[in-house]
């Protein structure tokens, strides 16, 4: 089996990922970067860092030879290549091939084998791991099993898979969950594109069939003694929490793990309204939360105990962070403490008053405060249970800060104090030391409510409407004069600053927020579609002529980047004439079901060509919200500047941005690249904020 010709590397990959290839090996680059360079789903599957997630968690033996199969772009391939003595990867697609190469070029351990697994003739070789990751994976292998059914096409994948393990190696599965919440409340899963699989999947009878966990157990128990299974959320592709199903099943707050994990992107959105976070605690307490998991890695192996031990639940990295603060949060099943893993096996020096805790802490069993106060405003919109809890919360605050712990913890926020029951607080995931000056109670408190408030905006509906609650700044006043302190939002600011100041410390893109952003999403969906709709020289706007980015809405700035091809493609032969876009309008959301009106921020607006060979030029560059508000048409559009926020305020579908391109040669182009950063709030708000 020989290794994979690097050289050869044809125009497509070329053009669209040979310049970004080699600092994406080191997955070390910024993920906002990384997901902004991908057109569509599949391209971020082979881009993301976080793909790799779903192992960070287990105990590798470094002196494991590992088969991967259906590797892709190779992205766990180089995780698995810095953990393990010999990488064997297989990808029969030859454009996926090469990535994978090109990715793990700096690794003399590992073979990049550009054949289908059916066809190859491993002769004596046995492996202590086999990895077979997503759907795409395991119809690659599925493919050299033509005319069975699917269940014996899977059969007798595991059984070449057994034959080619050592006495106590393992097959390592992960597997989508079509019957999960996200695909049984989706419109469409673009996931389904295999784009870059050289197989059909109709060659195997029923392979569109989908398959319930049930049916999985009883499959993969045919063909190893021992199976442990393992819940992935929000999906294997991109994971951030995986949980046992033994914990999950003796745990009925294991919902909590997985409270604030969301999709990235691969699912359009639903006309159907659901509650996620409620639907999965409602599963939990009635034990079926694995039937609707988001995906499943099962761990197959005829030894007692798998190699890589067993977990109860993992918390991984999503890449938002600065490099030196990547981490994974375990708990090994047979203890009954928390761990904090170094993504990094070798620190980096900072020169900064934030030191990150890696110390092991003990495991409590409980409540999560924060979900606590959350389902409060369910039962009470009028929050009157709410002010209780506050009151508590802050009496513990003042108790931490006279007791033994030295000062404030900056920690101490709700979402990491655990409530038993007896209703004792336990403060956990204590991560951060802040060696400056001493922490006030004040500001903790501060730290926790715009934390509670922007993670749940949506559940303050009735709420904020009977207190007169209009800002986010509203909301931290109320909360002060509950635990008797009265301030005004400019007595805010500092807390603001400090808060701000400690995100943009540790994240690796952080804006922050303003006390003045409106307090509240009343829309129940958490995602819209935006579009670019562009024309040429001479010519009218066109429905076809139309690039669409979901967009999720919240407070958090986000990365919107829509191609559009720089000629028009309608049969003209573009060696003797060359169609130029002249301008393009942008539509903030398409049809929302929402009010119809809401705010919308954008930081920043970009257009570049990109050549043939990858060489970037910059059309267009707009650096502001001011910029934009000067530099553009628009319609049924209102800007706001009121101190430091800038935003603007939409009151119909029809809205719209339009920018004028300068002149460009559109005969070096092969794309247009329009990048905005952007943030979406939806709310009922619209008019109070026009007439203030």
């Amino acid at each position: 089996m020989a290794k994979y010709p690097v050289a050869e590397i044809d125009g497509f990959i070329a053009s669209r990922f040979y310049s970004h290839i080699l600092t994406i090996r080191d997955s070390q680059e910024s993920v906002h970067e990384l997901t902004a360079l991908a057109s569509d789903f599949e391209e971020l599957k082979q881009l993301s860092p976080l793909r790799p997630n779903l192992l960070r968690a287990f105990d590798w033996d470094t002196q494991n030879k590992v088969l991967e199969i259906g590797c892709g772009a190779g992205l766990i391939t180089s995780y698995l290549s810095s953990k393990h003595q010999q990488i064997d990867a297989i990808e029969p697609d030859r454009a996926l091939a090469q990535l994978a190469a090109l990715r793990t070029r700096g690794y003399e351990n590992t073979r990049i084998i550009a054949e289908p697994f059916a066809s190859l003739d491993f002769g004596l070789n046995r492996y202590d791991v086999i990895i077979i990751c997503g759907d795409r994976a395991l119809f690659d292998c599925l493919a050299g099993y033509n005319g069975m059914a699917f269940e014996q096409a899977v059969a007798a994948l595991l059984t070449a898979c057994k034959d080619l393990l050592s006495d106590r190696g393992q097959l390592l599965l992960a597997v989508d969950n079509h019957y999960s919440v996200n695909y049984l409340f989706a419109t469409a899963d673009q996931s389904r594109n295999y784009r870059f699989s050289n197989f059909k999947v109709h060659d195997i009878e029923d392979s569109d069939r989908s398959i319930n966990r049930t049916e999985w157990c009883e499959l993969l128990s045919n063909g190893f003694e021992h199976v442990t299974e393992y819940f992935l959320f929000p999906d294997i592709y991109f994971s951030r929490v995986l949980l046992s199903r033994d914990y999950a099943e003796a745990n009925t707050n294991a919902y909590q793990h997985i409270d604030s994990t969301h999709l990235i992107s691969h699912y359009q959105s639903s006309a159907m309204t659901i509650n996620e976070s409620l639907l999965y605690q409602v599963a939990n307490k009635n034990g079926y939360i694995g039937e609707i998991a988001d995906g499943y890695l099962f761990v197959l192996t005829d030894d007692s105990e798998p190699g890589t031990g067993q977990l109860d639940f993992a918390h991984f990295p999503d890449f938002k962070r600065r490099p030196e603060y990547l981490s994974v949060v375990l708990k090994k099943s047979q203890e009954n403490e928390i761990r904090r893993l170094r993504l990094e096996d070798k620190p980096v020096a900072l020169n900064t008053d934030i030191k990150q805790i890696f110390e092991p802490e003990p495991y409590y069993s409980g409540n999560q405060l924060s979900i606590l106060w959350r389902n409060s405003f369910l039962l009470d919109p009028r929050g009157v249970k709410f002010e209780q809890y506050l009151l508590t919360y802050f009496a513990y605050l003042k108790k931490l800060d006279t007791g033994v712990i030295a000062g404030m913890n900056i920690d101490a926020i709700a979402n990491n104090i655990i409530v038993d029951a007896n209703d004792e607080y336990h403060l956990i995931d204590r991560e951060w030391q802040v060696t400056g000056e001493k922490i006030k109670r004040d500001f903790v408190f501060y730290r926790a409510m715009v934390h509670f408030a922007l993670r749940n905006a949506s559940i303050f509906k009735d709420f904020r409407w009977i207190n007169g609650l209009t800002t986010l700044g509203d909301f931290l006043i109320y909360c002060y004069r509950i635990i008797g302190i009265d301030l005004k939002v400019g007595e805010l600011e500092p807390f603001r600053q400090m808060d701000c100041k400690f995100q943009s410390d540790v994240m690796l893109k952080s804006k922050g927020y303003q006390l003045s952003d409106p307090f509240g999403v009343d829309v129940q969906i958490h995602s819209a579609v935006t579009y670019i709709n562009w024309r040429y020289y001479n010519e009218h706007y066109h429905s076809h002529q139309k690039a669409s980015c979901k967009a999720r809405i919240g407070n958090e700035s986000q990365v919107l980047t829509f191609t559009l091809p720089c000629n028009d493609q309608k049969g003209i032969d573009q060696k003797n004439v060359d169609r130029q876009i002249e301008c393009f309008r942008f539509f903030p959301f398409e049809h929302l079901q929402a009010s119809g009106r809401g705010y919308f921020s954008i930081d920043s607006i970009t257009a570049r060509i990109v050549d043939k060979q990858g060489i970037k030029h910059d059309l267009l560059h707009l650096g502001s919200s001011d910029e934009v508000h000067l530099a553009n048409i628009h319609k049924g559009i209102f800007y706001a500047k009121k101190d430091s926020r800038h935003v603007f305020m939409f009151n119909n579908n029809d809205t719209f941005l339009e920018f004028i391109l300068p002149d460009y040669d559109p005969g070096i182009a092969e794309i247009i690249r329009i990048v905005i950063e952007f943030r979406l709030l939806a709310s009922h708000d619209y008019e109070t904020a026009r007439y203030q």
